[in-house]
């Protein structure tokens, strides 16, 4: 919870569009719906949710990983785009956040499955942040290694960096 209290839970639902998580506690069968502001974290199924205020609002993202310095973290959702006479296309986006301990954005990018240019500089602009600020953590590096590939001209492989919220790596 914000206060710091811990639960013990055996459910967790996120609802990124509500920005609610909804949860069972232990033991019982009702649900309990919480507003991201009333919950810090919740660690479930070998995923950390981590909520940030950030410009007085509250968001919520997977921690993808987290050295003593910095946490990365990520959310996906998909997006449709009408590409006009009745037809819609649906593509994975990525909203990624380099956070420092105190949960302060030090960086922040949009990524989405297109390839246009703006897309393909964002995902350079990614890669250089997460080997700036997670440069002591090899297993970070490693990873970014195998999804960020030379070859892949729109790096759409990226998206793939941050796969499942259960595949965080260990950086500390």
């Amino acid at each position: 919870m914000a206060d710091g209290t811990k639960l013990k839970i055996t459910s967790a639902e996120i609802d990124g569009y509500r920005k609610k998580i909804v949860y069972k506690l232990a033991g019982e069968e009702k649900e309990i719906k919480a507003k991201y502001k009333a919950v810090k974290s919740v660690s479930y199924a070998g995923y950390v949710f981590r909520i940030f205020k950030i410009k007085n609002k509250y968001e919520g993202f997977y921690i993808m990983t987290e050295s003593k310095q910095r946490i990365l973290g990520f959310r996906e959702f998909e997006k449709t785009a009408n590409k006009g006479g009745g037809f819609e296309s649906t593509f994975k986006h990525i909203d990624f956040a380099i956070f420092d301990t105190q949960g302060h954005v030090l960086e922040r990018q949009d990524l989405r499955e297109t390839n246009n240019v703006k897309n393909i500089e964002t995902s350079e602009k990614m890669a250089v942040a997460i080997r700036t600020h997670f440069a002591n953590c090899p297993k970070v590096l490693e990873r970014l290694s195998t999804y960020y590939l030379p070859n892949d001209k729109n790096k759409k492989d990226l998206l793939n960096f941050f796969g499942k919220p259960e595949d965080a790596v260990s950086c500390k």
